[in-house]
């Protein structure tokens, strides 16, 4: 009575099947959409940062203008720089084919006011059609050699450029990054502090130097640096941590707790290196926790990362990160380093607090990692620092009419003025008429006191005639 195929149960292999399927149907019809049609006016920001994380995400803003985003690490780029020109040429081989081979190419002039205003206000640096170039002999001669179709090129002029915290550090980042600088690229911070922290070395020892408001300094942790490395003269104390070529994030690091572990380590850098090695040496400090205080913009956070685990790097094993109220004496910290190197709305340091409770300024960054489960927000944050960089400069009030301006040089006034006219001319009036009455009653008070005078004297003369006449008839 009932059928066997309603009734059957599935079967686990056809389930894996038709999900497997139906996942292989999804990317085949995202793929084929092919990348969101941008506006030719859409601004072009270029990420440098690894493919974890999509950028583009947080400028999808309909309400706002059109940002089109281009990501690609540091090992994806080939840069070409000439006098006049920067071209960047990404190669991704075997990902999404809407992110093929790219060329981005941007014009510039060293000195010019553009590349300041760019550097000084963070604004949109403009760049004008004529600087495009035509790479459609490059671009077929490229597409030949691959042999494969599934690449899209494409040119377009970048109009600022964002370092993410996974982007990976190479020696030839630096260099690629001065490239931009010197095209006039603006990023979030600003261009001679990206300058100061290509040179960290440097810069700590000129940090040591700064006295901050309270008269104390910042307490950075005291290191030997050894820029081209050739052997380790011995240290004082052990044990110690060595770092070469500015260990990033515990990479490049090693605890090193004797003489003998020194020389072993001293020739394995002599053998890898050549002495075109930088090494830093600093003593080891027993550690109770860290801490992270990250800049983003104006705000300011503060994550606490206590080790569970028996390594002696606080980010290698487990670990309790929880975020805490941000000290005042660190904020000082990032104001004053912020004044020292230039306008940064992006930066972080890592404090190392002892089991004495004494704290040492481990690492400062400019482009910082991002903690806890803010994450989100933090990445919302820089995404809305970029966003002011790139949004349009605001318009400027219209001017007068050439009728606005004849009417006032011919004295003539407007209509809808007149009556405004009338009644201001009208108020001096009305003040007026208590002193008008004044000054004729003044007026007539003279003249009859002068023609009364005037009067008298007629009289007078009169008498006079009178009696001369009579004693003259008399006579």
């Amino acid at each position: 009575m009932f059928s066997h195929d309603s009734c059957a149960p599935t079967s686990p292999a056809r389930s894996s099947e038709s999900l497997a399927a139906a996942i292989e149907r999804s990317l085949l019809h995202d793929r084929s959409r092919g990348a969101p049609v941008m506006p030719p006016d859409a601004k072009v920001l270029l990420i440098i940062d690894n493919h974890v994380v999509d950028w583009s995400k947080y400028f999808r803003n309909p309400n706002d203008f059109p940002i089109r985003v281009e990501q690609a690490d540091f090992p994806e780029l080939d840069v070409l720089c000439t006098e006049h020109s920067l071209t960047i040429e990404i190669n991704q081989n075997g990902r999404d084919p809407r992110y093929g081979i790219v060329y981005i190419h941007s014009s510039f002039k060293l000195g010019s006011e553009a590349s300041k205003i760019a550097d000084d206000r963070a604004q949109a640096w403009p760049l004008s059609p004529s600087s495009l170039v035509d790479f459609s002999s490059r671009l077929g001669s490229t597409l030949g050699s691959t042999g494969s179709s599934s690449f899209r090129c494409r040119t377009f002029c970048p109009q600022a450029a964002f370092v993410g915290p996974s982007a990976t550090h190479s020696p030839q980042s630096k260099t690629i990054l001065r490239s931009m600088i010197a095209a006039g690229i603006p990023f979030v911070n600003s261009h001679t502090s990206m300058i100061a922290f290509m040179d960290k070395n440097n810069l700590k020892k000129q940090l040591r130097k700064l006295v901050l408001a309270d008269n104390s300094r910042i307490p950075i942790i005291p290191t030997i640096h050894y820029p081209h490395f050739h052997r380790f003269h011995q240290p004082t104390t052990f044990p110690v941590v060595i770092s070469v070529n500015e260990g990033y994030q515990g990479i490049g690091k090693i605890k090193v707790n004797s003489n003998e572990e020194l020389c072993d380590v001293e020739g394995m850098l002599q053998i890898m290196g050549k002495g075109d090695t930088e090494v830093e040496v600093e003593p080891f400090i027993e550690l109770k926790y860290d801490l992270h205080v990250q800049k983003i913009g104006n705000d300011i956070k503060t994550f606490l990362r206590r080790g569970i685990s028996k390594n002696w790097k606080s980010n290698v094993g487990s670990s309790v990160l929880e975020q805490i109220p941000t000290n005042e004496r660190h904020r000082q910290y990032l104001h004053a380093i912020c004044e020292h190197v230039g306008r940064m709305s992006i930066c972080s340091i890592d404090i190392l607090v002892s089991k004495d409770g004494r704290e040492y300024v481990h690492d400062i960054n400019d482009v910082i990692a991002l903690f806890g489960e803010s994450q989100e927000d933090d990445r919302r944050s820089a995404a809305a620092l970029l966003r002011a960089i790139l949004a349009p400069p605001p318009r400027l009030p219209s001017r007068p009419s050439m009728e606005h301006v004849a009417r006032h040089r011919d004295g003539r006034i407007p209509q809808h003025n007149s009556a405004q006219h009338n009644n201001v001319q009208r108020a001096p009036s009305i003040e007026k008429k208590p002193a008008e009455l004044i000054e004729k009653k003044e007026l007539k008070e003279q003249a009859s006191v002068t023609s009364q005078s005037s009067f008298a004297d007629d009289t007078m003369g009169q008498l006079k005639r009178t009696f001369a006449g009579i004693f003259g008839d008399v006579g």
